[in-house]
């Protein structure tokens, strides 16, 4: 087909093809913005917590009397819970990653009585059972675990203490002590004033995401530390064998279940359920702006091809006499011993 006939056609009303950059142009501009979006909204969704997202769960019970033996209570559900076939490791913990509801300090400093920090730092903190670093599968880069005597117990109703070491995440290092490598058995205190208690870091981890888990670079500000908490409500973590975490954990809700009839199971799901119910906004907004992005793209086709045809019909007598003419021009020339041509 001839197409130097057809855009010269076109090109006598200006204002279509005028109509089409334009529409062209707009197109493009929300395509990009909408694809940079995207692009962001899935990265945020994809970042690892630094666990074992696939083969944890978590467990929750709250009581509906009061329970006078918290500790005991906590010490045999742990073991219940590794006594249950398929259980790698299990330990009670206030939070999990990507879960939504979080303990936090702010204004984390390295000097006693500075005022300025404004770093902030999630508290993951976990007694009875295997240690925290074990039962999530973390990645221990410097430094080393609990120990058993730097445990202490810490009843809510009664007193407010803070342990005098912790694991911390190589970013939150990196936060309070910039241009750092080594960060083993330095202090920071947490809060601000003179009043601040001094924690000593003894390990650090490669990641663990915070329970809100932001956008901005503070998600992988974390801390951890050996406490027993004596509290009833009852939120336990669970490593599987993988492959065999349904299994394991309807399991380990019967152990539970039939220790005490005195609480009642608020839930459990896996961790990977709570990543989805996290990023079921940025997954969402992504799906959408692809739909929209794709039917944008297809309306916009869709004009320029029916603007096309309309101002190609309203001239094809005309397009049609200049292809005529173009190739009984070539024939001529074809078959004429003339230099004219």
């Amino acid at each position: 087909m001839e197409i130097r006939p057809i855009f010269s056609a076109m090109m006598r009303n200006k204002t279509a093809p005028l109509l089409i950059a334009a529409q062209v142009a707009l197109t493009l501009a929300i395509v990009c913005n909408a694809l940079y979006i995207i692009r962001d909204r899935l990265a945020t969704a994809a970042r690892p917590t630094g666990a074992d997202e696939q083969n944890l769960s978590e467990i929750r019970f709250y009581p509906h009397r009061q329970i006078t033996d918290i500790q005991d209570m906590q010490r045999r559900d742990i073991e219940a819970i590794k006594a249950t076939p398929g259980v790698l490791a299990a330990a009670w913990t206030n939070q999990i990653p990507l879960g939504q509801s979080s303990w936090n300090y702010g204004g984390l400093t390295t000097e006693r009585g500075q005022t300025d920090s404004n770093v902030g730092a999630t508290f993951y903190f976990s007694g009875d059972g295997d240690t925290l670093v074990q039962t999530l599968g973390l990645r221990l880069v410097e430094g080393r675990d609990f120990e058993p005597n730097e445990y202490i117990d810490l009843d809510p109703s009664v007193e407010r203490k803070n342990p005098t070491v912790l694991i911390v995440t190589r970013a939150l290092a990196q936060d309070l002590f910039p241009g750092e490598t080594k960060f083993v058995g330095r202090t920071f205190y947490l809060g601000n004033g003179d009043d601040a208690d001094g924690v000593r870091i003894v390990g650090v981890v490669e990641k663990l995401q915070s329970p809100s888990a932001p956008a901005s670079d503070q998600a992988e500000n974390s801390m951890i530390g050996p406490i027993r908490y004596i509290d009833p409500f009852s939120r336990y973590t669970v490593r599987t064998e993988p492959g065999a975490q349904d299994r394991v954990m309807a399991d380990v809700e019967k152990a539970l279940l039939a220790l005490r009839n005195d609480r009642v199971l608020l839930g459990k799901r896996t961790y990977a359920e709570a990543r989805a119910s996290r990023y079921s906004g940025e997954n969402m907004m992504a799906g959408l702006l692809i739909a929209v992005t794709g039917f944008l793209l297809l309306i916009t086709a869709s004009g320029i091809v029916g603007m096309a045809s309309l101002w190609v019909n309203q001239r094809r007598k005309q397009i049609g006499v200049r292809r005529a003419l173009v190739r009984a021009g070539t024939t001529s020339c074809a078959t004429s011993w003339s230099r004219t041509c």
